[in-house]
Order: structure tokens, then sequence, then C-alpha cells
């Protein structure tokens, strides 16, 4: 997800494509070229219909860069592997061009035989370059695996190792010569709708365009599960050495976590990042109730323990049981923080009473 918008290409083709006529009835197991996407900020939101990819691939994986450009890295033709030959090269693309498409870039790391199928693996890294690896097995110069059926395909050792790639950023193959830098005297820990500082450095003549949150990836079987970029809203250029921000208050579009912080400089319009800083998102500060007890009397002494307390950090921190024996009481709950402010703290009792052996129950929130 980049900005809001969810971005889907290739997979197998659909049972209501028309076969390849060159191919037959086993084409409709090929690798489509197309792109999906959904604009998940309309509450109408539909699939639409995206720029087609120069190849059509299954099994790759996409990676968001830190400049809001898609990188399509590897996949196949069908199968696990059959085709990936012919799918080294990758491709970009900028969903928020005014007319997107997909742009074939060089095939990476000087080596015209790897190819990343099933299993592959195409990871964002803090560094704004992106590590490859992985696969159901590599081919050799001549199109086939090294070695003999099975531990030939299956233990290559290119697949087994780990490649670094370098992305044209701002159009420039030496951009890292050039990026921008965020100061050591940042916040790392960020709230909802919160302003903060963002101490920065950039080349002489450039300015810096944009400000994002880059989610920590998970990546497995074609598809990076906790994926998605969120721009900042810079509010104003504090000075010539630091940037104003502020954080969305939509947790649906950046749920609770940690984050990769980049600046973006407007070099050759998609811009050159800054070297990531690891961030928390946080909803509520952690706290959690260390005493319950009755304030007013009762004509018994009820019961009172806190038998349940679950810690947490996105729209609840806690949740205690208490129990008692009797007509009404009210409860209160001490908390403590491990922050110096205070915490917002949601607390929600249930209560249980009992009457000629029939029990209700009725959970009350506080």
């Amino acid at each position: 997800m980049v900005d809001g918008w969810i971005v889907r290409s290739g997979g197998s083709r659909s049972s209501g494509d028309d076969p390849d006529p060159n191919e037959g009835p086993v084409s409709l197991f090929y690798a489509t070229n197309r792109t999906l996407l959904l604009n998940a900020n309309d509450v109408n939101a539909q699939w639409l219909q995206g720029p087609a990819m120069t190849y059509g691939r299954k099994n790759h994986t996409l990676t968001v860069l830190p400049d809001r450009r898609i990188l399509a890295v590897g996949g196949n033709l069908y199968g696990d592997t059959v085709g990936a030959l012919d799918r080294t090269n990758l491709e970009v693309m900028n969903p928020f061009d005014s007319n997107p498409s997909w742009l074939l870039g060089d095939i990476p790391f000087g080596n015209t035989w790897r190819g990343w199928g099933y299993h592959s693996t195409a990871l964002l890294l803090p560094s704004a370059k992106v590590i490859v690896s992985g696969g159901e097995g590599e081919f050799d110069a001549n199109g086939g695996y090294s070695g003999t059926w099975p531990n030939g395909f299956f233990n290559s050792v290119p697949k087994r190792r780990a490649y670094m790639y370098s992305p044209k950023y701002g159009g420039l193959n030496s951009w890292e010569v050039v990026r921008p830098t965020i100061g050591s005297n940042f916040p790392t820990t960020l709230g909802y709708s919160k302003i903060f500082q963002i101490p920065y450095t950039v080349a002489s003549g450039q300015e810096i365009q944009r400000a994002v949150l880059v989610s920590l990836g998970a990546t497995t079987h074609a598809f990076n599960q906790n994926q998605r970029l969120v721009s900042l809203q810079l509010l104003q250029p504090l000075n010539s050495t630091t940037l104003v921000a502020k954080v969305t208050g939509n947790r649906n579009l950046l749920p609770p976590g940690f984050y990769m912080l980049f600046i973006v400089d407007d070099r050759g319009g998609t811009g050159v990042p800054s070297s990531a800083k690891i961030v928390q998102v946080k909803d509520y500060h952690p706290g959690y109730p260390t005493d319950a007890y009755f304030l007013h009397n009762l004509p018994y002494d009820p019961v009172v323990d806190v038998t349940r307390l679950y810690m947490g950090d996105n729209l609840y921190l806690g949740d205690s049981n208490f129990e008692s024996i009797g007509n009404e009481a009210i409860i209160g709950v001490e908390s403590k923080s491990h922050s110096q402010t205070i915490p917002n703290i949601r607390v929600s009792a249930e209560c249980k009473t009992t009457l000629a052996k029939m029990g209700r129950r009725l959970r009350t929130p506080i």
C-alpha cells in the first residue's frame, strides 16, 4: 500500500481469458501482465485497470521504494521457475504519474541467467537499497540447473546468496553521494496527529519534497504482507536545517508499529532518499492497572481481585477481571504509566450477579 493505494500485478491468467493461439489451453496457466489499482482512501473504492507490465509475471515480488515507486523483481511464466530466465530484468512504476507505466530496467548484478521465481524475496532496507534472494532453484548459463535432480535444483548455491540491488533514484547511478541526511536529534516515538521536527541536511540547490514512513517488510511467497508507505504532512521548513512534519491521525492507514523514516529531495522528479531512521508509531502509552477498590462501603467486604491483565499498544491497554458479591458498587482503578505524561486508559468491568442460582453476566465499559 502506497499512501492508501493498493497495487496488484501479475499472477496466473484468468480462466476467462482466451488461450494463446500459439500455445493452446496450457497458456491459461501462464502469467498475466495486468496491473490493478485500488484507492483505499475512497469509501466506494473499486479495482481499476492499471498499466500492463512488459512481461507477464507470477511469483514475483513488488517492493515499494521511498520515492513512492513500485519495483517488480523476478517472477516466472508458469510453474515455480519456468520462464524466470526471461524475467531477470526488473520493472518499475510510479503509480502517481499522470500516465503511469512500467519501465523495464537493467538486468541487475551483471548476470543474465539468474532468475528469481517461487519463494524469492525482495525487501527494502534502511539504506534505500533492496535485498534480493531465494527462489526454487537457479538456472545455469544453458538455461538448466546445476547438478543432478533434485539436490542440484533445490540446493544450488546462487539461490542461497543475497544480492543488494541499488535502484536509480533521481535518475542517478551514484545517488548515495548526493543523498540528504536526517540528523541525530529526532524523536524515535511518534503518536497520531503528532507534530514533530526532523533535523536534516540536503545538497546545495535541492529541497526536501517528501518525508515518508515505510513499514518494516515481511515477505514470503511473492507477497509482503506488512508493506505500506505513508507520507507525512510537511507543514513548513522551520529553517534550512529543520523540517516540521505531522503524522496522520488515521490508524487504519498507519497501524501502530515500527517504521523506517525517510526524507526525499526533489532531484530528478521522484527524488533521492536519505538513509532511514527507525521510529515507532504508538497509539497510547503502555500502562497497566495497579490496584482496584470500591469507592463506597457495602454491608460486607467484597472481594476485589485483578485476575487477568493484558498489555497492549493499540486500542486498549489492559483487561482486568474483578469479582464480588453484592448489590451495587463503584469500582476505581489506579494506573501506572511508563511515560512521564498521563496516559489515556480505557477500563471495562465485568459484573456478575447471582440470584436464585441463576447467573447473569454484564460487560460494561467505564
